[in-house]
């Protein structure tokens, strides 16, 4: 499964990747913003099987992203 990670702080997001990797999955994407991450989905909304995300990012929190998600058919975890 691919993963999809998303969060402003590096430090978080390099102890996440190591952490999902620990556990068994290998495919971890990562951007450090809503708007990155909506980029990566613009050409395949399904490629993320799975999209971990923070809630308080500047520019774009993390539940307007989730409203983002919702409008184009997101249908993963």
């Amino acid at each position: 499964m691919k993963i999809l990670l998303i969060d402003d702080e590096a430090f978080v997001l390099k102890m996440l990747v190591r952490q999902i990797n620990v556990i068994g999955f290998n495919e971890v994407t990562f951007t450090q913003s809503g708007q990155e991450a909506l980029s990566l989905l613009d050409s395949d909304i399904s490629a993320f099987g799975l999209i971990l995300c923070d809630l308080q990012m500047p520019e774009m929190d993390g539940i307007e992203f989730v409203r983002h998600l919702a409008s184009k058919g997101y249908t993963g975890g």
